[in-house]
């Protein structure tokens, strides 16, 4: 005999609608009518606008990176056919002639090539990397590599080679002026940070206040503080409202991110994520999930299942080696310019007391190496012995660690 399948009862929705006629928390008159629709029709209304918003921006943002790219292009091919024709430019023309000859730089082709190689690398996409001069260094030698590919095999020569490097070197190079004109250019209309983010704090309201203060958002240029979102119980006054209003809360002040500022219920924060996903909204936990100072929590995945590795923020070789070579070449230059000082206050110290200008002590340094330091001598020269004879003047109890006020032994 089977058991009977268990049927469970309806969930109730976590985020509901406000009754009729009641207004909800902070309510403003110019759109009570977002509060006259169900929670559903929201959500479904706002993704339909995210999803508008955001394609009409990457076509925007396509159409004009791809324009400028195609000015700059034709411009530059312009100029290299008029130095390899220009009778006035006989030295330039002689130049190009010999690195670019006729008949290998069609201008069609090139252009094509360019473009082609540009967006594989993904210069044309959102983010960071449309003005990279790397990705823009590797679509550009893509690009030429599908022309020139049949004279590099064919006719290999240092000539070729050298042709090779210097239109790629300047393709790409006026690639990369040309976006960051554009990027200063769009700084200029728009003075104001480009991407700030409209964003509500979630939680209670201890751990709200706690984020709203720290100086990653507080100090943050790219976040714009609403308001709060209070999981308490009791609602404060000052807040948006509850947890159960969040739907129109990100309606009604246009949010796109949520910062989390407690650890949530799992059910809770499932909800809270899908309805961050369905209306375009970005979801930051602001509350270190992982109680473990120093350490950086990093999502990886082994064998299509997801874990969090936490790992300790450390210097590597290579920049342990840039940190060497940046100290070492700092510290002479630094010496060079200081060296007039210097040498005031060596004679300063000789003049005001006897002994040597330079004070040598062991210290120890990192893993316990001991070395050499050397310092301009501000005691007198016996300042070692006389040690012993202040110690009951120290105002530390622990003798291991010694200090005086108005110390005697220190020279004027």
């Amino acid at each position: 005999m089977t058991n009977p399948t268990r049927v469970l009862p309806p969930r109730k929705p976590r985020f509901s609608t406000p009754l009729a006629g009641v207004e909800p928390p902070g309510a403003d008159s110019d759109r009570l009518n977002a509060w006259a629709r169900p929670t559903p029709v929201i959500i479904q209304q706002r993704a339909r606008a995210r999803e508008r918003a955001l394609a009409m921006a990457s076509v925007v943002r396509v159409v004009v990176l791809l324009a400028t790219d195609l000015l700059l292009l034709f411009v530059g091919h312009a100029s290299v056919n008029l130095a390899r024709g220009g009778d006035e430019l006989t030295r330039l023309a002689f130049t190009s002639v010999g690195f670019v000859p006729r008949g290998t730089f069609p201008r069609i082709e090139v252009i094509t090539a360019i473009i082609l190689g540009l967006t594989i690398f993904g210069n044309y996409r959102s983010g960071p990397r449309w003005k990279n001069v790397t990705t823009l260094l590797a679509g550009s030698s893509l690009g030429l590599s599908l022309v020139f590919w049949s004279r590099l095999w064919n006719g290999a020569s240092i000539e070729t080679i050298i042709a090779f490097l210097l239109l790629l070197g300047i393709v790409a190079a006026v690639l990369s002026a040309g976006r960051h004109m554009l990027y200063h250019a769009v700084q200029k209309i728009s003075p104001s940070p480009i991407g700030v983010s409209r964003a509500i704090i979630l939680g209670s309201r201890a751990s709200a206040d706690q984020i709203a203060r720290a100086e990653a958002v507080s100090m943050n240029q790219r976040i714009a503080v609403v308001g709060q979102v209070i999981t308490d119980a009791a609602l404060p006054k000052d807040c948006l409202g509850g947890l159960s209003d969040l739907v129109w809360i990100l309606e009604r002040h246009s949010i796109d991110s949520i910062l989390i500022a407690d650890q949530l219920h799992e059910d809770v924060l499932i909800d809270v994520l899908e309805l961050a996903e369905k209306t375009g909204c970005t979801a930051m936990i602001a509350n270190p999930v992982f109680p473990f100072a120093g350490f950086v929590p990093t999502v990886i995945k082994r064998g299509h299942i997801p874990f969090v590795r936490l790992t300790r923020p450390s210097l590597r070789i290579p920049q342990l080696i840039s940190k060497r070579i940046f100290d070492i070449v700092s510290a002479s230059a630094l010496l060079v310019v200081l060296a007039p000082l210097f040498v005031v206050i060596a004679i300063a110290i000789r003049v005001s007391s006897r002994g040597p200008v330079f004070y040598r002590h062991v210290r120890v340094g990192y893993a316990g190496k001991r070395f050499q330091m050397y310092k301009f001598r501000s005691m007198v020269r016996d300042a070692e012995k006389l040690k012993a004879d202040l110690a009951e003047m120290s105002i530390y109890t622990d003798r291991r660690v010694f200090k005086i006020p108005n110390d005697p032994r220190i020279t004027s």
